[in-house]
């Protein structure tokens, strides 16, 4: 019973509390696929982010830089690194990178976490409450990144975190990977904090493993409410429920958007939706053809394999309504030596508020193992 009661509060915060649509446009351009899938192939998928970064270094602005007690406040922003490689495929609100960091004021202070926002933050505030403040009292300083598509960098037409098209979110994980890899070379060589992790929650946990993907060295790893894939969950979770699967099948019907897709090299994404629909007719073309864009571009067997498994801990609800993981492989499957934590709760959305104690313990302890190995 407290499953299926945990399962409609999922289900109450998609339709009544987050009630915007996604993917209200298409799947993404013609030239937005085709980029985001030549910087994958080029870039993320080779773990060249680092590469690509020390080639042409953003310029880092601080806007602001107070000491409050025992705690450093940073303001600061810099162009996202995507966009000075590709800036045709980030909106222009996009292109500047804005994070506030919270530091411990002493000079022995070597640990830093990046946490990256959960669908709908737009603001620096739960991540602050949730994880910077306790981390604080253990002497682990904070970076908090708005996303691309959020906040400050939310195009103008947007409405609130409706991605209107279905490459804004590959496009948003790129752009956060090369961020993050710049972040963590800043916090290194100008603060000193050469004990570092990457975090986040749900949406956030995902792009903290696709981000770990291309850091080269060990850093700590805790994604939480996230899995290996987010085919299942944008076709089978709750969030399927938002997306205007109308508009998209229209397209995927569309002459001009199949040309386009069979110009894209390396890919057969149409090949392998006929041959779904040839073994199951009745299946729904346009949720297939979902699994197998999303399996492109968000399964982490696709990206290199992170520096050092040992220091990445999962932590999952027993069952989530958002976050599928059925029948996909697991974080053990694609990097051996991982740990996932299983809660004793049900639900994405409870879990998120009563558990954020656990999701700190849990960056702490790996930061703890960091550090003895370092």
């Amino acid at each position: 019973m407290a499953s299926a009661t945990n399962s409609q509060i999922d289900l109450y915060f998609r339709r009544v509390l987050i009630f915007s649509k996604v993917f209200t446009q298409s799947w993404g351009s013609f030239q937005s696929i085709s980029l985001i899938k030549n910087f994958r192939d080029a870039v993320m998928s080779k773990g060249l982010c680092a590469d690509l970064i020390l080639q042409d270094t953003p310029k880092m602005i601080i806007e602001s830089h107070e000491i409050n007690d025992d705690i450093i406040e940073i303001d600061g922003k810099f162009k996202s690194p995507l966009a000075n490689y590709m800036p045709e495929i980030l909106p222009k609100e996009s292109h500047t990178c804005y994070w506030k960091g919270y530091f411990p004021n002493n000079k022995n202070a070597r640990k830093v976490v990046i946490h990256l926002a959960g669908t709908g933050d737009h603001t620096y505030f739960r991540r602050r409450l949730g994880f910077a403040n306790g981390l604080l009292k253990k002497n682990i300083g904070s970076i908090l990144i708005e996303n691309p598509f959020y906040g400050k960098r939310k195009p103008k037409n947007q409405f609130m975190s409706s991605l209107p098209n279905v490459t804004d979110l590959f496009i948003l994980g790129a752009a956060l990977m090369t961020e993050c890899n710049y972040l963590l070379m800043y916090a290194r060589t100008n603060f000193g904090l050469d004990i570092q992790g990457i975090s986040g929650v749900s949406m956030g946990g995902f792009t903290a493993s696709l981000a770990a993907s291309n850091i080269r060295y060990p850093i700590s790893l805790v994604p939480c409410l996230s899995w290996t894939c987010a085919s299942r969950s944008y076709t089978n979770g709750a969030i399927s429920e938002a997306i205007k699967w109308d508009v998209l099948r229209k397209e995927l019907d569309s002459t001009e958007f199949r040309r386009n897709l069979e110009s894209i090299p390396n890919q057969e994404w149409l090949g392998e939706l006929e041959e779904i629909l040839k073994r199951d007719p009745e299946a729904d073309r346009t949720k297939e053809f979902m699994k197998i864009f999303m399996r492109e571009f968000t399964y982490l067997g696709n990206y290199p394999i992170i520096a050092e498994p040992k220091l990445c801990k999962v932590i999952v609800p027993q069952s989530d309504s958002y976050v599928i993981r059925e029948n996909l492989p697991t974080f053990k499957d694609i990097w051996p030596g991982s740990e996932v934590i299983i809660l004793p709760t049900d639900g994405h959305v409870r879990t998120y508020f009563q558990y954020h104690d656990i999701f700190r313990k849990h960056i702490e302890e790996t930061l703890n193992d960091l550090e003895k190995n370092s």
